[in-house]
């Protein structure tokens, strides 16, 4: 039969000590970074947008079941989700630019510039 291990009250206090306050300090700093984020979801989305980068000709358009199953461009194993409402715009072939610190995508079609795409068309109905 096993017996049964009895810490002093000194162990018992440092051990919970060591244990839960890292874990009060982490939940304390993602409340801090929620509550004081005065951003709206449009603009955290434009943020993010603004960082991402793609460049290339589309060798492969498929849905990413795993990921609601958007609409993805991949070029050179770069790949890019597609917001919903652009989806039916491109084609296998097509060559996309999406520069950095830049909210618009540019399309081309047989070398010729086919359509600018904007971001902030995307958000503009969105509810904050």
């Amino acid at each position: 039969m096993k017996e049964k291990v009895i810490l002093p009250r000194k162990v018992k206090i440092i051990l919970y000590f060591t244990i839960f306050t890292p874990l009060i300090i982490m939940i304390l700093m993602v409340l801090f970074n929620v509550l004081n984020e005065n951003r709206t979801n449009s603009e955290l989305y434009l943020d993010y947008k603004k960082e991402f980068v793609f460049a290339g000709k589309i060798d492969t358009i498929y849905h990413e079941i795993h990921n609601h199953n958007i609409k993805v461009i991949e070029s050179n194993k770069q790949r890019h989700p597609l917001p919903f409402e652009w989806e039916n715009k491109f084609k296998v072939g097509d060559s996309v630019i999406k520069q950095k610190d830049s909210l618009t995508l540019k399309l081309y079609r047989n070398g010729i510039l086919f359509e600018v795409l904007d971001y902030r068309d995307i958000v503009k109905d969105w509810r904050d």
